[in-house]
């Protein structure tokens, strides 16, 4: 059976972690639904990151979409997207339900803090964040590049991307998958 991911963005998207955890997925074979989270409209579904760079999503993050079973549902970070993914109220009852299930939540950078803390997915879990967001992070913070407690993965910055999109790989997969991507990707792991 194929695993899949939902990766919901606004603009204000972290170009570099939104485009690291889409391309060393769909690199995996791992079905990516990359959504947008703004307002439908007659257009394409397009983002601006916070750099200013465009994205056309697969998506708008609709009501179906919200309907489907993913094995992981990864937030990039960026400041306005955290904030955009916190208020989207359809979002976070969609991740009560991804843990309910049993299933994964990915977040990087500001997302760990502005989304799944504040909302209280980090209690009696240990979590990571950008720097820029401990202080305001209530739950148990480690550190790490990459911290993966219970069926939560979180990561801290632009920088750890690639690391935090292979270990997606490697719980979805195996960790020989996530090596073998790695090394063809020149990565030091």
């Amino acid at each position: 059976m194929n695993k899949s991911v939902l990766v919901p963005v606004s603009d204000g998207c972290e170009e570099i972690e939104t485009v690291a955890i889409i391309d060393v997925l769909r690199r995996a074979g791992i079905e990516v639904t990359f959504a947008s989270i703004k307002p439908i409209t007659d257009e394409l579904p397009k983002v601006t990151g916070r750099s200013g760079i465009q994205f056309i999503c697969d998506t708008y993050m609709t009501k179906q979409i919200l309907e489907q079973s993913y094995d992981v549902i990864a937030l990039p970070g960026g400041l306005k997207n955290a904030e955009a993914l916190s208020e989207d109220k359809l979002l976070i009852e969609r991740l009560k339900l991804q843990l309910e299930q049993q299933k994964w939540i990915a977040a990087i950078c500001a997302s760990p803090q502005l989304v799944l803390d504040k909302h209280g997915f980090m209690k009696n879990q240990v979590g990571t964040c950008h720097p820029a967001h401990v202080q305001d992070y209530k739950g148990q913070f480690q550190e790490d590049s990459v911290v993966v407690s219970g069926k939560i993965i979180t990561s801290r910055s632009p920088g750890t991307a690639l690391e935090f999109s292979l270990a997606i790989v490697e719980l979805l997969l195996d960790k020989g998958t996530a090596v073998k991507l790695a090394k063809s990707m020149l990565i030091r792991i």
